[in-house]
């Protein structure tokens, strides 16, 4: 819940364009409810019904819309400008007439952002696994992760040398293996023996 009071509210750090498109559809969605709210209150007006509380708390809901989602809308449009390692003043090419808001739209909408960290923040860095993991903790659900196999521990080059019937002589230093081809009285490298 805290992110997306940040998504929305915050105008620091980053998001990527699928995190812009997802804010703009909930933006959307909130616009399509307070029309259907409006359309309903045309149609109780033509059935003449009073409609002056339903008008008023209309108009109530419309006046606290307007200022958070002007707000929010900054938000998620500087946070995409930061993406692209730009400054949110970049938000206000919207108002040049005829392509201020086309430009801002395909900047916003299909230009991916920087991939390594720049001046606003880290770079994406997004794994869907480790969300949808980190996700199901919070639920308290068990990980789908598989568990890590066990540590295998390896003989120890003393070890070894006791089985060939070898003594140790002083502290070994690791050394390429070198096997003897006895045949041919050339060393043979990499070959187990």
């Amino acid at each position: 819940m805290l992110n997306l009071f940040f998504l929305f509210f915050s105008p620091s750090g980053r998001i990527g364009r699928g995190k812009w498109w997802l804010a703009n559809l909930v933006f959307l969605a909130i616009i399509a409810g307070l029309l259907f709210w409006a359309y309903s209150i045309g149609n109780l007006q033509d059935s003449g019904a009073d409609t002056s509380p339903h008008s008023l708390m209309f108009g109530l809901a419309l006046l606290l819309y307007i200022p958070l989602a002007i707000w929010s809308n900054f938000c998620v449009i500087a946070k995409r400008y930061h993406d692209r390692n730009k400054s949110a003043w970049w938000y206000f090419i919207a108002f040049v007439p005829f392509i201020g808001a086309i430009w801002q739209l395909i900047e916003c909408g299909f230009l991916g952002g920087d991939l390594n960290d720049n001046d606003y923040g880290p770079g994406p860095g997004f794994d869907l696994g480790d969300e949808i993991s980190r996700l199901r903790a919070e639920a308290g659900y068990p990980s789908l992760a598989p568990e890590p196999a066990p540590a295998v521990e390896r003989p120890s080059v003393a070890w070894n040398a006791a089985r060939r019937g070898e003594t140790q002589r002083g502290p070994q230093t690791a050394q390429p293996s070198v096997a003897w081809n006895t045949a041919k009285s050339q060393p043979t490298f990499g070959k187990r023996v």
